[in-house]
């Protein structure tokens, strides 16, 4: 018996996927299966990461890695994959209780973006998603103005959101910005804001902050989940809306602030209710 799951995506929706797969597989005591297909047949973001991220494989003893969906031909593949998997498609973009009655073996597909999903496994699920430390001079002094300064991390994503295939995610968030700052900026002083964007000229433009201001773009390609950890060590955090923020905000461990914006998709009858934690301030 073994729940088998689908990942696809960035790292941010991979930690969702494998953290809700890590959970099932838990409660059932039963081996965790991933499917890496995906990934087989696209060359975007940067592949499966959660191994070179998180090192999931060494710490994790039921997670089993056996099947390398990159030996097979797709006849070949057919005949490997145990067809008597249940298949369960995630039936909603909110949180579905119906996930507790699944049989122990079964087949997962889907973004299962709530943390109602692992929220049982809290602290396991962030000992897995710890950072390796950090060892290069640049990112070394940053994590130092950043974890003795009173820091804000602004996460400001365009790039790929811009792209005609991404448009539900082009959703116009700068009042959501505007507010979230005004807000921060009322009740706390000697603020230093950290703006982590793939687009440093339109931020460093558009964000008229009233205090210190660092913009963050180096960190690319295979070292781009540094911007997560280093988001997760800031005092507060304004998140896009971005699955990638939203970890680097969840996994932060100071008695943080959050603010979320409820516009998180363009197609506005997509229930994200169960998106943001409650303790999140959404605006």
């Amino acid at each position: 018996m073994s729940i088998k799951i689908k990942l696809t995506g960035g790292l941010g929706n991979q930690m969702f996927q494998f953290a809700t797969g890590y959970c099932i597989a838990k409660k059932k005591n039963v081996e965790l299966f991933l499917d890496l297909s995906w990934f087989n047949r696209r060359a975007i973001h940067n592949g499966f990461e959660l191994n070179n991220v998180f090192d999931i494989f060494s710490k994790i003893s039921f997670l089993n890695n056996d099947f390398n969906f990159k030996k097979f031909k797709f006849k070949e593949f057919l005949n490997k994959i145990d067809m008597s998997y249940h298949t369960f498609n995630e039936p909603s973009f909110n949180y579905s209780a119906e996930i507790t009655k699944l049989p122990d073996h079964c087949f997962l597909k889907g973004y299962w973006q709530s943390e109602n999903y692992f929220k049982d496994y809290e602290n396991e699920i962030k000992k897995i998603f710890s950072f390796n430390k950090v060892v290069d001079r640049v990112n070394l002094n940053l994590i130092d103005e950043i974890t003795n300064n009173n820091s804000v991390s602004i996460h400001i994503r365009r790039g790929d959101f811009l792209l005609q295939k991404n448009q539900n995610h082009q959703t116009d968030l700068s009042n959501y910005y505007s507010t979230a700052i005004k807000e921060v900026s009322k009740n706390n002083y000697n603020l230093k804001f950290f703006l982590f964007t793939d687009d440093p000229k339109w931020a460093s433009k558009n964000f008229d902050i009233n205090g210190e201001k660092t913009v963050v773009n180096f960190n690319h390609g295979n070292n781009s989940f540094i911007d997560m950890h280093l988001m997760s060590l800031c005092k507060i955090n304004i998140i896009a809306n971005s699955s990638f923020s939203w970890w680097g905000a969840w996994l932060n461990n100071n008695d943080k602030n959050i603010f979320a914006p409820k516009n998180w998709f363009n197609d506005k009858s997509i229930n994200t209710d169960d998106l943001i934690p409650t303790s999140w301030t959404v605006i």
